[in-house]
């Protein structure tokens, strides 16, 4: 069944083989060829791909996990935090990826390593990050109200 493909709102053309582009283009985001703020997203109901490079969405950035098991491991946190390689590298060589509220539609993101499953593709940097940096600081946020952490 082809798929449209549309780049930043505006008809790019058809794939007929929907799946083979994606996984392509993420591989590429992945390897560091394309920049890693690009969002690919796949709409099944309405058979359309969605590629988006327009600066100003919101992207945060995930572990990837393959087979439930995180990409990120203690050994690439060692050799971060003695300053030998760059949060770049992680983005570079496959281990976390940004993603945008239309591709986190396409995720299955686990909150912690409990949580993980075969079908998990990423899993949170840190619990505390899911609301932002700023609400994430907020003690005990799960005795307030919804809109008290957020605004």
């Amino acid at each position: 069944m082809p798929y449209t493909v549309f780049l930043n709102g505006q008809l790019l053309g058809v794939s007929h083989d929907h799946n083979h582009l994606v996984k392509t283009m993420r591989e590429h985001r992945r390897k560091g060829l394309i920049s890693p703020f690009i969002s690919i997203s796949t709409h099944q109901q309405l058979q359309y791909i969605l590629v988006a490079t327009d600066g100003g969405r919101m992207c945060r950035p995930c572990i990837i996990v393959k087979n439930a098991i995180p990409t990120v491991t203690d050994k690439h946190l060692d050799i971060l935090s003695r300053g030998v390689i760059d949060f770049e590298y992680f983005t570079n060589n496959g281990l976390v990826e940004y993603l945008d509220v239309n591709e986190e539609n396409d995720a299955l993101i686990a909150i912690s390593e409990e949580d993980l499953s075969p079908q998990t593709t990423h899993i949170e940097m840190a619990a505390f990050s899911i609301l932002g940096i700023c609400a994430g600081l907020i003690p005990f946020p799960h005795h307030n109200q919804s809109p008290r952490n957020t605004y």
